[in-house]
This record gives structure tokens, sequence and C-alpha cells, in this order.
């Protein structure tokens, strides 16, 4: 790994990293209070020890009212500080985001699918608030601060892909990459941690390790309209009538995107309704609402070969890769090659 010094700008949209609690073993009730820490104060206990770091508040609100649209805003103002600040003396070295941990999964994989660095951009978000005895919120910070001075090194397995630095996850003393973790528990600290093999680890004292091998989105760098096109989740159970399909498909979804059973199966009925969106023009892929896995090549072959695949994407990520796919013009074997995107590079850790 190659560390840089220099400054690091943290974009803050509020969450429960930012939120303050009723009492220092509050760490589930705090949102009914509505206190909240402006980033100056919650990084002034460690402000000494992370090196240069300035910072901007967003408008603030639960992560869970964060839209897709206003994701695209924060990587557009992400590239007016890159451009303002190209001709100043300190430039960022990178940039830090936090946010709620309910909307980061699709929040970081967003930014992923867009982002052509050469900055790295890490998202991070606390389980507890800062106030809370045991909070993960000031080491999640640090470590996203850390985390986004480093460079992996160049390996033998470097391509163009793995020259520019990706968008990342830091929690819970681990670098994720946004296309494998997902949130797996509504308060363990190691929500994010468990989901994921990790690429790096950080440890208390500003110690980073960060592999190399990294893969970049091949959409890195696509400019797009702010509005995307509409792409409904259909999550399959027990019964499933197609309703949910059919009801998409009404109101104008140009991709759906069905959250099967096991590795990728629906109910008959839903079967069926999938075929006719597939008629009717709509791009359907098939995930899984399994947390861990990949999507079986049989839900394609036993029912249309238009289908497209999921892979290892949650339901969610899929849906994201669909709205920026569809936006920018893909075709059904490149939206399917964007699906299939691995977190790391052959030779590296397994996701």
């Amino acid at each position: 790994m190659i560390a840089t010094a220099g400054r690091i700008h943290w974009l803050a949209l509020g969450g429960t990293i930012q939120s303050l609690g009723q009492d220092p073993l509050d760490i589930d009730r705090y949102h009914l209070g509505g206190g909240t820490l402006r980033p100056a104060e919650l990084i002034t206990p460690v402000s000494e020890l992370v090196g240069e770091v300035t910072s901007e508040e967003l408008p603030l609100s639960p992560s869970h009212d964060i839209t897709p649209e206003s994701v695209v805003r924060l990587l557009g103002r992400i590239h007016e500080l890159r451009a303002s600040a190209s001709a100043s003396d300190s430039p960022p070295v990178g940039f830090v985001v936090t946010c709620g941990s309910n909307g980061m999964e699709e929040l970081a994989y967003l930014l992923w699918l867009l982002h052509d660095g050469p900055e790295p951009i890490v998202v991070t978000a606390a389980m507890w608030p800062p106030t809370a005895v045991g909070s993960d919120a000031l080491s999640n910070l640090v470590g996203a601060i850390a985390a986004a001075r480093v460079r992996p090194t160049p390996g033998p397995a470097s391509g163009a892909a793995a020259r520019r630095t990706p968008v990342l996850v830091s929690t819970d003393g681990a670098v994720l990459h946004p296309v494998s973790s997902f949130k797996t528990h509504t308060s363990r600290r190691d929500a994010f941690r468990a989901s994921a093999a990790p690429v790096g680890t950080v440890w208390p004292g500003d110690q980073v390790a960060l592999r190399s091998g990294t893969t970049t989105s091949p959409l890195a760098g696509a400019r797009l309209l702010e509005a995307l096109p509409r792409v409904d989740i259909a999550y399959s159970h027990l019964g499933a009538d197609g309703l949910v399909v059919d009801a998409a498909v009404a109101a104008g979804a140009r991709g759906i995107v069905c959250a099967g059973m096991g590795a990728g199966f629906g109910a008959p009925d839903e079967r069926r309704a999938v075929v006719a969106a597939l008629d009717a023009g709509v791009v359907v892929c098939q995930a899984s609402r399994t947390p861990f896995g990949a999507v079986a090549l049989p839900a394609r072959t036993s029912l249309d070969e238009r289908l497209l695949l999921g892979g290892r994407l949650t339901p969610q990520k899929a849906r994201l890769a669909l709205c920026v796919g569809l936006a920018a013009g893909l075709d059904a074997a490149a939206l399917q090659e964007l699906l299939d995107t691995p977190p790391l590079l052959e030779g590296d850790l397994g996701g």
C-alpha cells in the first residue's frame, strides 16, 4: 500500500453517526430525540490525530429517505470540489462520506457505479450513536479518513480497472468493497463487516492494510441525467401471484428485479408474469432474496433466455445496476456484464 499525506474532505449527510442519544446506554431510541452533532463537534476528540480534514454538512436526513437522484447530486458535488481545488495549494487527496447505515449499502454501490477517481471515496456510518458507551462512531470515522489516504500498491493482477482507486466502505475495522458488502443486522456493530471478505483492515492508530486488485465499475465516469429510469423490485414468496410484477409494468417500469427464493426461483404465477413483462419489452433481472450465494443459471434456462441474472448482488444493488445501466443506454449483454462485475480481481480474496 501507499500512504499519502494531504487533506481529506468529509461530506456529512447525518444518520446515527451524528445522532445524540438520550443517555449513555441508548443504542436504539436516539432517533426519537432528534438531536444532532455538527461535524466539527463529532471529530473534536480526535481532530489532532487525523491530519488535515475539512468538512461540509449536506442536508441531513435519515439514509432511508435518500433517493438515487440525491446520490447522483452528491457525486456531482464531489466533482465540483475536485474541479475547484485543481488550482489550489491543497486539493483533497480523498473524500469521506458519512450517512445512516440503512442506506449505506445502496449509496456506496451507486457511488461505485459512477465514480471515476482518481481520489478515493470512502463511505462509513455508525451502528450506535457517538453518545453511547462503546459507540463505533468515532472509530469508523477515523478509519474512513485513514483509508481515504491509502492507495493500493500495483500488483501483478493490476490492469486498467485496478489503476483507479474505487469507492470503498470502512466500518468496524474492515475495509469492504461496495459490490459485496451489505447490512446484515439492525444494530450490531459488525453489521457490515459480517457481510463480506474485507479488502483491507484498519487498526487504531491510523494503520491501514489495503489489498491491491479491487475492481472499479465498467460505468465509472458515466454522466447521467438526474432522473433515473423506474426499476422496481418484486419479492418472491410462497403463492406469489405475479401481481407486483404486473403492477410494475403497468406503472411504466423499464426494469424489474425479481428477488427469488433460494438461488433465484419464483412461484408459478410469478414466472408467468415475468415472461409477460419480457414480452412487453421490460428488462427483468432475476436476483435472490437469500443474503449469500449466486443466482443459479437454471433460473434463466428454465424460464426465458432474455432474463438477466443478478449474480451475487443483493436485489437492491441489482436494481441500481439496472437504473444506471438503462440510463447509460447499455444493451442486455452489457447490463449482464455490469451485474457480473466482481469486487476483486482474479487471484485476490474471494467474495
